[in-house]
């Protein structure tokens, strides 16, 4: 009875011990079908530390915030004026025409209607023009104008611009225009001359300017008569109608020089072949002795061009239906100027028609001996010697020269006898007798 007791007590306690190691046993299990697997066991050892209080860690003072500056608004940039650069003229519409507005619509505008023309060179109405019908404040404002007008731009067979078919000239109407439609209209025959051309005056020649067999209508007209002259061509075809204008104007080079056309004449001539040129220059009569300005515009047709200008030396005349160029004076330089009877060629060449030079003493025609000379003085018909002392007063008259450069000089004295002196020319100096010209005449060298 006894060993029972025992025993009972001793499983017991080994239940007692089964139960406190239970506590410290995991059981990892992983399903398998129904059934628990214990697939590991992990003993995990309880071990006693003492107490440990944390130590807090000092809170940093935080910096203080900068104060953020205040962000500019930015100023708006001003938008571009799309008329930058361009120059106005108003103007009204000469003829009906057709244009398309900004959305490509059609649109008919009556002639006299009111046009706000604005162009990249100021007066010259071209390609990039643009075109308003509005008000000239509205126009010239920073916005663009709502009430632009395109038209189809093409060029005539003569090369003229036109807009929407019409010529420019023939379509605006602007100050010039109208200015130039005020002029009076002066009819001018072949073989004509203007000795005083006029900004008032509109010169019109009839004649069959390209040689197509049919009679052209040609006029010019004079902006400024005398400095950096400008003249306005017109043409219109006696075939077809078609019609150009065209500004002539001096060569950048020559605008300020001394050598600038004068524009106080006009002529209509005519080359050999038949082709008409006009030549525009200054007044050969009224020119100053001392002066530079001996140049002038020929005028004619070209084949690429219907107003073809070329530069040329000397004034010109019409006298008695002779043509005549006007040159320095010869041996008397500055002192005076001549003129010869021309002929010009078909490349606008000159060729003397005669070797006779005729002086013009309009300004100061008196020069004198400067030693004594023995002279031809003239008694009826004929020429007999005469000897004139140094000091004597002489007119300038002629002088006539040959091919070889052999002649006389010819001149009037005071009390009106004339005489001449024998006169050789030799690598472009005068010789009278052995003497040069300088050591037998008072002459200036300049003004």
């Amino acid at each position: 009875m006894r060993r029972i007791i025992e025993r009972i007590v001793i499983v017991f306690i080994l239940a007692l011990l089964l139960v406190a190691s239970a506590c410290t046993v995991e059981f990892v299990q992983k399903p398998s079908g129904t059934e628990t697997e214990v697939t590991d066991i992990t003993t995990t050892e309880t071990s006693v530390n003492p107490t440990v209080t944390p130590t807090r860690k000092p809170t940093p003072t935080p910096k203080p915030t900068a104060t953020p500056k205040p962000t500019a608004t930015p100023t708006p940039e001003p938008e571009p004026d799309p008329l930058e650069g361009y120059s106005l003229q108003e103007g009204y519409l000469l003829r009906d025409v057709s244009a398309e507005d900004a959305e490509g619509k059609i649109k008919l505008l009556k002639a006299g209607s009111l046009i706000c023309i604005f162009s990249k060179e100021e007066g010259i109405i071209d390609e990039s023009s643009r075109f308003f019908l509005t008000d000239y404040y509205s126009a010239s404002s920073t916005d663009s104008p709502d009430d632009e007008v395109f038209f189809e731009i093409s060029r005539n067979r003569i090369g003229a611009i036109c807009f929407s078919g019409i010529p420019e000239h023939e379509l605006f109407g602007t100050r010039e225009t109208v200015e130039l439609d005020k002029r009076k209209v002066v009819e001018i025959e072949p073989g004509t001359q203007v000795k005083r051309i006029s900004e008032t005056e509109r010169y019109v020649m009839r004649v069959d300017w390209d040689r197509d067999g049919y009679e052209d209508e040609v006029a010019f007209e004079i902006i400024d008569e005398r400095y950096s002259a400008e003249v306005i061509c017109y043409y219109k075809s006696g075939k077809d109608g078609s019609s150009i204008r065209v500004r002539i104007m001096p060569d950048l080079e020559q605008e300020f020089d001394d050598y600038a056309v004068s524009a106080e004449t006009l002529l209509l001539t005519q080359k050999p072949n038949g082709a008409y040129v006009v030549i525009i220059c200054a007044d050969l009569h009224s020119f100053m002795p001392w002066a530079m300005s001996m140049q002038s515009w020929a005028v004619s047709y070209g084949t690429e061009q219907v107003f073809a200008k070329k530069d040329i030396s000397g004034l010109f005349e019409y006298q008695d239906g002779v043509l005549y160029q006007g040159d320095d004076g010869r041996f008397f330089a500055w002192h005076t100027k001549t003129k010869t009877a021309v002929q010009l060629n078909n490349d606008l060449s000159l060729e003397y028609l005669s070797g006779t030079h005729y002086f013009l003493n309009y300004w100061d025609p008196i020069t004198y001996l400067l030693m004594d000379t023995e002279v031809q003085m003239k008694k009826d018909t004929r020429y007999v010697p005469e000897s004139l002392p140094a000091g004597t007063f002489i007119i300038p008259d002629r002088m006539e020269v040959n091919s070889s450069g052999e002649g006389f000089f010819y001149f009037s004295l005071m009390d009106g006898r004339r005489a001449r002196l024998h006169m050789e020319t030799s690598e472009g100096t005068e010789y009278f007798g052995e003497k040069s010209y300088d050591e037998v005449f008072y002459f200036m060298v300049c003004g």
